[in-house]
């Protein structure tokens, strides 16, 4: 993981991204797939239509449908911000990496900080549109 997060190296990280993800994608899911069949007869054994009613009774939203509701129109309301954004990111990272990667497909996610592209903040140093401006901390607004 600490790999992914400081090297830069295109190929390298393809190396190590690929190997991750070709060794223990391979072996693990033969068991992964019972797992989540168990997962599943475990929660409708508890009174539960399946594992995902389960995990949303934790947000106290309601019912399944009442909570995806909320949730996809969430996702629509931030989906501008998100595709601008990533257009930036994938603009900045293909000036990094030129000629690796398609500039306006995907961003691969190899390249983006850790095994599963989940969190972009290892590559800010690299996107950050004003590197030698002061870093601006939203969280006294956002509570």
């Amino acid at each position: 993981e600490r790999l992914m997060q400081i090297e830069k190296d295109y190929d390298r990280l393809l190396w190590a991204w690929k190997g991750w993800h070709d060794e223990c994608g391979n072996k693990i899911r033969p068991v992964y797939l019972p797992y989540i069949d168990l997962l599943n007869k475990n929660a409708k054994e508890n009174g539960y239509q399946d594992l995902a009613e389960y995990w949303i009774e934790d947000y106290e939203m309601g019912n399944v449908t009442e909570f995806e509701s909320i949730i996809d129109q969430l996702l629509k309301d931030i989906m501008p911000l998100y595709e601008q954004l990533h257009a930036y990111v994938r603009g900045r990272l293909c000036s990094q990496y030129e000629n690796r990667f398609d500039c306006d497909g995907p961003i691969p996610a190899h390249i983006l900080g850790n095994m599963w592209a989940q969190t972009w903040h290892d590559r800010l140093d690299d996107v950050i549109p004003y590197p030698d401006a002061p870093l601006i901390n939203i969280t006294k607004v956002l509570i």
